[in-house]
């Protein structure tokens, strides 16, 4: 899949790729977001740090981060 993707992205011009990755970035922030979010929500629930990083996918340093916010 990654190479046909990749071979896809090879047809765009640099306008069109510009615009795909300023897209796709947006798309991440609001991801996000809700992540952020829902890790907060969890935290008040009392699910442990060492959990939140396992079903969140990102480090402890980042929990902490979004806890402090």
């Amino acid at each position: 899949m990654r190479d046909y993707f990749h071979a896809d992205l090879a047809n765009h011009s640099l306008e069109q790729l510009s615009d795909l990755r300023d897209w796709q970035l947006t798309r991440v922030e609001i991801v996000t977001d809700v992540l952020r979010d829902r890790v907060k929500e969890e935290a008040d629930k009392g699910v442990s740090v060492t959990e939140l990083c396992k079903k969140a996918g990102v480090t402890r340093k980042t929990i902490y981060h979004w806890l402090g916010q």
